[in-house]
């Protein structure tokens, strides 16, 4: 595909998700429009990672297979703007979980609790000032499947 192609993002695409432990489960009709990064303090945390990649889905098109119950939700206090920070997450595994929001109409879903390939492309990243330092010096790291994981795993227990 050349760049600048238009990606035909497949419509009534049914993309399924869940937890990790798999009681929350979820799925939605694409296509997804826009995937966006989020660097703020706060997603960082709830993640544990760099940035919160997530999705924004009509809420009509979005529905909880199972587990919606086992859904907890941590409102924060107000730091900047409205509307306050809210994280969902499973209260049996602790993964991020999507959220519908009252007042858009739409569930924000996180990405990496996605099963099926949404067949979106990031849009933007939001909040970079909060960025992690060490997030652009993890560049230049390699990149490992998981054959290869497990090899270094394996010649470290051998060297100790």
């Amino acid at each position: 595909m050349s760049v600048g192609q238009d990606v035909q993002k497949p419509s009534g695409q049914c993309i399924r998700g869940g937890c990790l432990c798999s009681v929350v489960r979820f799925e939605f009709e694409g296509p997804v429009d826009e995937l966006e990064l989020c660097h703020c303090r706060r997603c960082r945390k709830a993640t544990g990672s760099a940035f919160l990649p997530s999705l924004q889905v009509p809420a009509e098109r979005f529905r909880f297979v199972s587990g919606e119950g086992a859904i907890r939700l941590v409102e924060l206090p107000l730091e900047e703007h409205p509307p306050p920070y809210i994280h969902a997450f499973c209260g049996m595994c602790g993964s991020p979980t999507p959220f519908p929001h009252p007042v858009t109409g739409r569930v924000a879903v996180p990405a990496g609790t996605l099963e099926d390939d949404p067949a979106a492309e990031a849009v933007r990243h939001i909040y970079v000032e909060h960025e992690a330092p060490w997030l652009a010096r993890a560049e230049s790291a390699p990149r490992l499947k998981s054959t290869q994981v497990w090899e270094l795993r394996r010649s470290v227990q051998r060297s100790d």
